[in-house]
């Protein structure tokens, strides 16, 4: 079963960037419906270097929604957000939901939108909406496991993707 994902965005200038999200105590996130990101060391010929790892930016995927012009907006103008917090919940007792998974970054930069819908006339495709793919490089992370993050690991990004 998948997790659930929500994002909360705040820029320097715009302040909250509110996203669509309707679920009782997510009310105006951003839904997250993909999450990718890379750290590596990196290396020649499947050999580990001995240099720092290196941070890729953060992909996210999510649907086009009110939050779309702001973070165009923060891309444009090289808003820095100061603080992005990504959170998943997983099923728990009672039919609730638990946290489980949160990244927090500090300083970051939203470094690419693609903005993106499917072929209309590809019925495979009929459950996609107007979609973007947006990434984002930091100057720190912090990583965070259990309900009341129980188990976390903060660093600073280091690479050509970082802030």
């Amino acid at each position: 079963m998948a997790l659930v994902g929500f994002m909360t965005v705040t820029g320097r200038d715009q302040g909250n960037i509110e996203g669509n999200a309707t679920q009782v105590d997510h009310e105006g996130e951003i839904e997250l419906l993909k999450f990718e990101h890379l750290l590596e060391v990196p290396g020649v010929d499947g050999q580990a270097s001995p240099g720092a790892p290196v941070h890729g930016a953060i992909q996210i995927n999510k649907l086009i929604d009110k939050s779309s012009p702001k973070l165009i907006q923060a891309l444009e103008k090289r808003e820095v957000l100061s603080d992005v917090v990504m959170t998943w919940y997983r099923p728990a007792s009672a039919g609730m939901a638990e946290r489980c998974y949160q990244i927090q970054l500090q300083n970051a930069l939203i470094t690419r939108i693609r903005g993106w819908m499917p072929h209309m006339l590809d019925s495979t495709q009929d459950e996609y909406r107007l979609m973007e793919d947006i990434s984002i490089s930091y100057e720190k992370i912090l990583w965070s496991w259990g309900e009341d993050g129980e188990v976390e690991f903060e660093a600073e990004a280091r690479g050509a993707e970082s802030v």
